[in-house]
């Protein structure tokens, strides 16, 4: 193997790397992009660039083997070039930007600007694919394995399929052309992303509940101000994380008077729920216990503060995120408090008491009824 330097131009030159395989003489261009790695450079006189080949080709072996390492890394950024070029182009790339804050989309808020980052991984997707937006949906698959080659979990999947079809419609609208949007991956596809993530070293499994008696038990370990009203907060209200953290704006939630029912009802907004109407997207909480008007007075006076996740995690046995104070709303409600599963599926925000039932209900706790016998 060794390198030659070629006339390119009225001063230029380009270098040319020489291999030979079973007898047979084979020649490829160094990019542009390898040259620093191999310590050639624009400024170079024509006879600079020859006196430094020589020198290259005079080096040891393993020298050798480390500058071919060079030049493919130098084809795969020049192609990689190429195709953001062809398929992310930074002009438009800068327009979707742009797009996304006239849509409200604050890069700066904690909620909704996690979309910039999702798109960041967006633009490593259609990279790897080479897929235009008008064959997005047609090539549906190959962006569900591209999930499922990187482990992401089917949740993060949907988010970032979602990100796709704001490009791709953003990007054909602008040549007035209609975007047929990609769906979210379901039946044996979906399957397969859970099982790849499920078996992959990220994945820890779902949270278990943290109940009342062990948010008072670590209580004295939390030294943060703020983290044990949040957890209290999520115990008591069963929310997200991202919706307790959404209620440090006072836009994000009310308490309004049942007259029916004669009790304080908490609206909270489900920002998540963006495919709906606006009025649609609150959920309503009764306030029926002492720890509920509890839990009030800390959201009124903002006194929460998301813990960090290796602080719970220290304190408490088992396996518990954030997510643990929602995980154990539907047994402290239904099983503690005898509230009907109905009543909690509605005030979890969910869809169908199943969605309760499969994915809130604590399997390690026995199931007796008392009344029976």
């Amino acid at each position: 193997m060794g390198y030659e330097v070629y006339k390119s131009g009225k001063d230029g030159f380009r270098v040319i790397e020489v291999t030979y395989k079973n007898g047979t003489r084979a020649k490829r261009t160094v990019k542009k992009e390898a040259w620093a790695g191999l310590g050639f450079n624009q400024d170079m006189s024509r006879q600079q660039a020859k006196d430094h080949a020589s020198q290259l080709n005079s080096e040891n072996l393993f020298k050798r083997e480390m500058n071919k390492k060079i030049v493919n890394i130098g084809d795969r950024l020049a192609k990689d070039k190429l195709v953001d070029s062809v398929f992310l182009p930074e002009p438009l790339i800068q327009a979707f930007e742009d797009h996304l804050k006239e849509l409200g989309y604050d890069p700066n808020d904690k909620l909704k600007g996690k979309i910039y980052s999702r798109w960041n991984t967006v633009q490593k997707l259609i990279s790897d694919l080479s897929i235009s937006p008008e064959k997005y949906a047609k090539n549906s698959i190959q962006i569900y394995r591209w999930m499922q080659k990187h482990e992401y979990s089917p949740d993060t999947a949907k988010k970032f399929i979602r990100v796709l079809n704001l490009w791709g419609e953003f990007v054909l609208d602008r040549e007035e052309k209609v975007y047929a949007p990609v769906k979210p991956p379901h039946g044996d596809l979906k399957q397969d992303i859970r099982d790849t993530y499920m078996d992959s070293d990220s994945y820890q499994g779902e949270s278990d509940p943290l109940t009342p008696e062990m948010l008072k038990k670590i209580k004295k370990d939390l030294i943060v101000e703020g983290n044990y009203e949040w957890l209290f907060i999520s115990i008591w209200f069963g929310l997200r994380p991202s919706e307790i953290d959404s209620l440090v704006n006072a836009k994000n939630f009310e308490v309004k008077y049942d007259h029916e029912n004669k009790v304080d009802v908490l609206w909270v907004y489900q920002s998540k729920l963006g495919n709906i109407d606006r009025e649609k997207r609150w959920k309503l909480i009764p306030i029926l216990f002492t720890e509920q008007e509890k839990a009030l007075q800390y959201i009124r006076s903002k006194s929460f503060k998301r813990p960090l996740l290796k602080t719970l995690q220290k304190h408490t046995s088992g396996y518990i995120t954030l997510y643990g104070g929602r995980k154990g709303f539907q047994d402290l409600m239904c099983t503690i408090k005898n509230r009907s599963i109905y009543e909690v599926s509605q005030w979890l925000g969910h869809q169908s008491i199943n969605m309760t039932l499969s994915r809130y209900k604590n399997r390690k706790r026995v199931a007796l009824d008392k009344k029976a016998g």
